[in-house]
């Protein structure tokens, strides 16, 4: 069991209010509205998916592809992986990453509006989420991968 498995477990041992935001991606593996159930039974107070972030940060890239116009090129930074390659291998391209954050830090800035008395737990496939981008943000807790989960699942004996 990992870091973040521990950690998450300690949450519901606690009796944290504990959210789940699951990338879109989800329905690649899981089955809907069986999820959301498992994920409840798993201990989560709240389930959510992240698509809204995704709206917001649609609206920034609008809005500055609008404002510069003499920019021939722009590179998405919604994956924390490519915002990292490009840093590092190609910096020459560096100018020509969108000056944003990802959909999903987008939408955690937005949930804590709402509810800041959860701990937020970020159900992502993506372990970079968790290496690159947990701890740019002190806004949310804990990323699991969906390995991490099915690990969890299993462990509760919910799959």
């Amino acid at each position: 069991m990992n870091r973040s498995q521990q950690e998450f477990l300690n949450y519901i041992k606690k009796g944290e209010k504990i959210a789940v935001l699951v990338a879109p991606s989800f329905a690649a593996n899981y089955s809907y509205p069986e999820i959301i159930c498992m994920l409840k039974d798993l201990g989560a107070d709240m389930v959510t998916e992240i698509t809204y972030g995704a709206f917001l940060i649609n609206q920034h890239y609008n809005h500055y592809i609008d404002t510069h116009r003499d920019q021939k090129y722009f590179i998405n930074t919604t994956c924390p992986a490519i915002v990292n390659f490009v840093k590092t291998k190609y910096p020459e391209l560096e100018k020509y990453l969108f000056p944003h954050i990802s959909c999903v830090m987008a939408f955690i800035n937005f949930f804590n509006t709402l509810y800041p008395e959860y701990k937020i737990v970020f159900i992502s496939p993506c372990v970079a989420k968790r290496n690159i981008e947990l701890p740019l943000m002190k806004e949310w807790n804990l990323v699991l991968t969906y390995r991490d989960l099915d690990e969890l699942f299993n462990l509760k004996k919910l799959s």
